[in-house]
């Protein structure tokens, strides 16, 4: 009897023995294919291990959950062999993370489904990693993308998203890029959350680079770039080809980094577009290259204003470095189209173009406007690198605020560029006392 359950013991051990192979504290999980490791794991998983699934061929599994009932502090990293390796869901979510638990996407993996994190849960993107057709959920986890892509995803996990939807918990983004989805590359709503962008590339989405309604965006390096938002009639209550930040308690901090080469058609604001409350904080870096087309014609035509950044309904924006250059507008507002609050402590506002009014910025009703430092630049002539007013032909439109465009008293008449003896640098109120049109506008100017 003592001897059958010697043996007995022996082939459990075997089996277990069989099953994996530990190296420090990683262990290597073995079977035939990946669905047959994820059932190894919901039999044999403990807390505190570190566990590889290596995967060889392409595969379609059903949805999955990396949460162990009484088990926690788990860490799975999935990786393919040899080759791109396909994993498919069968339906609905593919992976969700559970809290305490992470799951690590390496090497050679590419994702057709979404993941979801649940509050606690973390996932982490390592090179060599694809997400399409999917996107990634962050409902109270921590996603941490070192490398890798975003991209292809139509509504993500979530209507409306695209690469990333965060409800709230964290998004750290250290490099990898998130591009080619067709709505959003990014969204944060409801909690929000925060996304803290390192470095990296936001590029080549069809609904904007970055979507935010709730939370704070902060953004050290990086690139948002090429993204697109497009109207099917004009309309302002949307816009922001590279961001846009649309509510109260909702903020986009900009310490480094670019915002460059995104259009918006139909909409205000090809860079940025502020709306309802929402906050943006320029320290440094750069809003460069966007662009905005109006569409429509006559008193029918709309959007095409704020080439770099738009501020409406009451969108604030706070300037304290950095530079906005190289921006243009079908509209008003080459560089900047004030509808809201504008602040300029410091930093510069040079080289953007404008067809209507405004080259470098446009205050429009009811806005404040107050600058206390920085450059805005005025226009000698192409060389030089001023804002300017230009029609659709390119001539030169005088008094119609190179650098700046506003009017409400004989005060504002003579807030002038830094060139001021140049009368096209005038800022020009030709429609005082008409609409009601009364922006505030204060602060030490350039002379």
């Amino acid at each position: 009897m003592m001897k059958k359950r010697i043996i007995m013991i022996a082939v459990f051990f075997t089996v277990i023995l069989l099953s994996v192979y530990a190296q420090g504290k990683e262990i290597i999980v073995q079977g035939t294919n990946l669905a047959e490791k994820l059932n190894w794991l919901n039999v044999f998983v403990q807390s505190n291990n570190v566990y590889i699934l290596e995967v060889n061929v392409d595969e379609r599994i059903p949805p999955y959950s990396f949460d162990y009932s009484g088990k926690n502090n788990i860490t799975i990293t999935i990786r393919g062999i040899g080759a791109n390796r396909f994993i498919r869901s069968n339906g609905g979510t593919l992976f969700t993370v559970g809290s305490s638990n992470t799951l690590v996407l390496d090497n050679n993996i590419i994702i057709h489904g979404g993941v979801n994190l649940g509050t606690g849960g973390n996932l982490i993107m390592n090179k060599g990693v694809v997400i399409s057709t999917g996107g990634v959920n962050v409902d109270g986890g921590t996603f941490t993308m070192n490398d890798g892509e975003i991209s292809g995803n139509t509504v993500g996990v979530s209507v409306g998203s695209g690469g990333i939807v965060s409800h709230s918990g964290v998004f750290i983004m250290n490099g990898g890029t998130i591009s080619g989805n067709t709505s959003s590359g990014v969204t944060m709503q409801y909690g929000g959350g925060t996304f803290t962008m390192n470095d990296g590339i936001i590029s080549g989405n069809a609904f904007g680079g970055v979507a935010l309604a709730a939370g704070t965006f902060t953004m050290n390096g990086g690139s948002i770039v090429s993204n697109t938002i497009t109207a099917n009639s004009a309309d302002f209550r949307v816009g922001g080809g590279g961001v846009r930040v649309i509510n109260t308690n909702t903020s986009f901090i900009m310490n480094g980094g670019k915002i460059s080469n995104n259009r918006a058609t139909g909409y205000l604001g090809g860079g940025v577009y502020v709306h309802n409350g929402g906050t943006f904080t320029m320290k440094n870096g750069e809003i460069s290259g966007n662009s905005t087309t109006g569409i429509g014609s006559g008193r029918n035509r709309g959007g095409g204003s704020g080439g770099g950044v738009s501020l409406y309904a009451g969108g604030n924006f706070t300037m304290s470095g950095g530079t906005i250059s190289g921006n243009t507008a079908s509209d008003n507002g080459g560089g900047v189209h004030v509808h809201g609050t504008f602040t300029m402590s410091s930093g510069t506002i040079s080289s953007n173009t404008a067809r209507d009014n405004g080259g470098g910025v446009y205050i429009s009703n009811e806005s404040i406007f107050t600058k206390t430092g920085g450059t805005i630049t005025g226009y000698i002539n192409d060389a030089e690198n001023g804002n300017v007013v230009k029609n659709t032909s390119d001539a030169i439109q005088n008094f119609r605020g190179h650098a700046v465009y506003a009017g409400s008293t004989d005060t504002v008449l003579k807030i002038k560029g830094n060139t001021a003896e140049h009368s096209d640098d005038l800022s020009y109120g030709e429609r005082i006392g008409r609409f009601g049109y009364s922006p505030t506008v204060k602060g030490d100017w350039d002379n």
